[in-house]
């Protein structure tokens, strides 16, 4: 069990240490006390067998890191595998990168992080986390980073909420709030599960209202609620359109509808 080794490596090296010291004296041999040597080469001053204390056994996560250690990619198994129905509702880094805009909000493990110090002398870094599709890049200024600085440690499982940016022609994310993975689940499965938004726009609304509510949801963090408009059709009935966004659901959208003067507004 290479978590017994480990948790006894000092005892091992200090063993060593002392049958070393020992052979330099001229004390010791391994076999010198054995039976099946003659009596006068046996000798008395031979060290104590050692003994390794006991361990737990390494959890899947500790042998799923050496593996990575060892050879720069998980073989056996990977270790979002037992979180994918979970992460299924959240943003995929593979689809996010497609993206030019907006915001997102995915799940990975960190696997790489480069921290510098910014002009004011303070640390942002540069964190790169992956997930059962692919990899991107996070940038985590000082003030997300002051947050919650604990979940940016290599191998930790995260859920990051941000804005795309693509200035430089290659897809990252700007971390706005981040999480421990478990501990977004664990407030994720409290919350009510709002599946579908219907807004019902007003008479005459023309094509001004329809951008603004493309820029709001587009602002609104990815998620599970699906959106759609129901369009007044002059006495007929309304045109419904299902629109392509699907947002993490929030009271606010509800008050920013309503100051836009959107009162009828259905969700289930």
């Amino acid at each position: 069990e290479r978590k017994k080794l480990l948790e006894n490596i000092e005892n091992i090296l200090k063993f060593a240490r002392d049958l070393q010291k020992s052979k330099e004296q001229g004390q010791f041999s391994l076999f010198e006390n054995a039976p099946c040597l003659p009596a006068g080469k046996q000798n008395q001053n031979i060290l104590p067998p050692m003994r390794l204390k006991e361990s737990l056994a390494a959890t899947k996560n500790e042998r799923l890191q050496w593996e990575k250690e060892l050879l720069g990619l998980y073989i056996s198994e990977h270790p979002l595998k037992e979180f994918k129905n979970q992460l299924d509702t959240l943003d995929s880094i593979k689809e996010i990168r497609s993206r030019t805009e907006g915001n997102v909000i995915c799940g990975g493990i960190v696997s790489k992080i480069k921290k510098i110090l910014t002009r004011q002398n303070q640390t942002m870094l540069f964190v790169e986390i992956e997930d059962l599709t692919g990899q991107i890049e996070i940038i985590v200024f000082p003030r997300s980073l002051e947050a919650n600085p604990l979940v940016w440690q290599n191998d930790k499982l995260i859920v990051v909420e941000g804005a795309m940016n693509n200035k430089d022609g290659v897809p990252k994310i700007i971390a706005n709030k981040t999480y421990f993975l478990e501990e977004y689940l664990e407030k994720a499965a409290k919350r009510p599960v709002i599946g579908h938004l219907r807004i019902d726009l007003p008479k005459n609304s023309g094509d001004r209202l329809m951008q603004d509510l493309q820029k709001i949801f587009a602002e609104f963090p990815a998620g599970s609620t699906k959106i759609s408009i129901s369009i007044p059709n002059g006495g007929l009935k309304p045109n419904t359109i299902e629109t392509p966004y699907k947002i993490k659901y929030d009271e606010n959208i509800l008050n920013q509808l309503n100051q836009m003067g959107i009162t009828e507004i259905k969700i289930n």
